[in-house]
Parts: C-alpha cells; structure tokens; sequence
C-alpha cells in the first residue's frame, strides 16, 4: 500500500510525501499519476520518501521516468529524506547521484536557476 500526500508552494514549488511501498501495480502508477500532473506546473518538485518502506524495479522506473520529465520540461526531480534500504537500492544502481537531493546539488541547482 501506498500512501500520497501533496503540497504546492507560492514559488513553483512541490512536495510528495510517500509512506508505505513503492512497487509494481496500483502503487507505482499511483505515484506516476501524481509525478505527471504536479512536473509540468512546477519548476522544483521534491519527493519525500522518509517513510517509504520497500522501492521495487517499478517504483525506481517511475523516479526515472519523472526524473527525464522534468529535465526535459526544465525543471527539477529531487528525492529528500531517502531511508538508509532505498538509499542503498539508489547506490548500487547509480541513479542516488542523480536523484538524491545532497547539499552539493541544491547548490547547483540553485546557481542554475540564476
């Protein structure tokens, strides 16, 4: 089960807060659904997985593909608060560098927004 929660900024700006499980079936196409519908109406959207449990194949599949939304649309995917399991899932597959929302990369991001 997957729980969904949103809020939206004055600044262009979104939060997802995920709970529960992020995997194949009606819980990746849940998130997908909310990714679509919040990437082209913000320029910053962040996820907040600290109470995801369990990420399958699907549920990365899904960060992705929001992920190259985004960079396509000139705005930015970010993952925030990611759980020591999934972060280490992010890792061994490369995409933590790319998604995970570190000091470093809010930096840059930022000096790219100017």
């Amino acid at each position: 089960m997957i729980g969904l929660a949103t809020s939206t900024g004055n600044s262009g700006s979104a939060l997802i807060t995920v709970t529960g499980r992020l995997v194949s079936g009606i819980e990746a196409e849940s998130l997908r659904r909310c990714l679509a519908a919040l990437i082209p109406e913000h320029r910053e959207v962040a996820v907040d997985l600290s109470a995801l449990h369990s990420l399958d194949a699907a549920g990365i599949g899904v960060l992705v593909e929001a992920w190259s939304i985004a960079d396509g649309l000139g705005a930015h995917l970010t993952l925030r608060d990611v759980p020591g399991p999934v972060g280490a899932l992010l890792d061994l597959t490369g995409l933590a560098g790319v998604l995970v929302e570190t000091p470093d990369r809010l930096l840059a991001l930022r000096a790219a927004a100017h």
